[in-house]
């Protein structure tokens, strides 16, 4: 994503539950709760922010068994 970015110069919407990923590759980031904004800025900061306040680094289920082979 990183690298599309770079080269193409544009503007990439993905939705991720790993927090460690998102401050990773995002300049942005949007925190959703029930369909509603509770946070968005830089993603390093609403990434720890929410870190800090759940200690919980991932949110969901795990996509094992989810997927159809």
């Amino acid at each position: 994503l990183k690298e599309i970015n770079r080269r193409f110069g544009t503007t990439i919407v993905f939705v991720s539950h790993h927090m460690d990923f998102v401050k990773e590759v995002a300049h942005r980031a949007v925190l959703l709760s029930g369909g509603s904004v509770i946070e968005e800025g830089d993603a390093r900061q609403v990434c720890d922010k929410f870190i800090e306040s759940t200690g919980v680094t991932y949110i969901g289920k795990g996509i094992d068994g989810m997927i159809s082979k």
